[in-house]
């Protein structure tokens, strides 16, 4: 499927109520993920497995809340963050969030061709409505939420009681809520937004990450509490295409 068919599809989905209101499932139902999401087929089998996985893990939880890492930097967590997301949302057929908790270098707002703020830092610290600042993106079911405005404390900022009630505020109306983060290890912000999520996915960079290193910064983060769902190893042909960042 092309993705002019695609986008016009979406279109139609979207005066039906988007991702604020109505049903869109009939929109998107009969549309496969190969096709939804564009990839080769080596690509859609990792984010499909990718998916399956976290489902069966959480298959306990009401709803997830994970956050993506890498086990160092430029490992590509940003790009399995947004597949997982993607995928998610067309095989649950539920409401996805998909939020950029990297408050150092947030990326997602620049991949997606929207403004960075007003983001999760103005619901957060301003209580602006999710609905006022979420974004609607070109796969059904999956909104954005930006990493908002520049904050002086990014370490403290997840240990913050208001976004403990916003992110349980988000659950209520989305089956997962997936959270891009710093790098795990070298800042304490990416570990602090862990401790608050259900569970973390760490993504390691073939031919670049050290496996030591992954194992001990997975160690470190269960001594912290974290529950650590897996890792995906990053082979840099886990891509995702640019139509899905393009806002419709």
């Amino acid at each position: 499927m092309s993705s002019s068919v695609l986008k016009k599809a979406y279109e139609r989905w979207q005066t039906t109520g988007g991702p604020k209101g109505g049903d869109p499932r009939p929109m998107a139902d009969d549309y496969e993920l190969g096709s939804l999401l564009g990839v080769p087929p080596a690509a859609v089998e990792d984010y499909a497995a990718l998916a399956s996985r976290i489902e069966l893990l959480l298959s306990n939880e009401v709803r997830g809340t994970i956050v993506v890492g890498g086990a160092g930097r430029a490992a590509g967590a940003t790009t399995v963050a947004v597949g997982l997301a993607a995928a998610l949302a067309v095989t649950v057929r539920a409401p996805v969030l998909l939020v950029d908790g990297n408050l150092r270098q947030p990326s997602l707002h620049t991949k997606f061709h929207v403004e960075r703020a007003p983001g999760l830092t103005e619901v957060v610290r301003d209580g602006v409505g999710l609905g006022h600042v979420a974004h609607a993106t070109a796969v059904p079911r999956l909104t954005l939420l930006t990493s908002g405005s520049e904050v002086k404390s990014p370490q403290s900022f997840y240990q913050l009681p208001a976004f403990r009630e916003q992110l349980a505020a988000w659950t209520r109306d989305h089956t997962y809520v997936i959270f891009d983060s710093a790098a795990f290890g070298p800042v304490a912000d990416s570990i602090s937004l862990a401790q608050a999520v259900t569970g973390a996915v760490m993504v390691v960079e073939a031919g670049r990450t050290v496996r030591e290193v992954a194992a001990e910064t997975a160690e470190e983060m269960r001594r912290a509490g974290i529950r650590v769902l897996g890792a995906v190893l990053n082979r840099r042909r886990f891509y995702v295409p640019d139509w899905i960042y393009r806002r419709v």
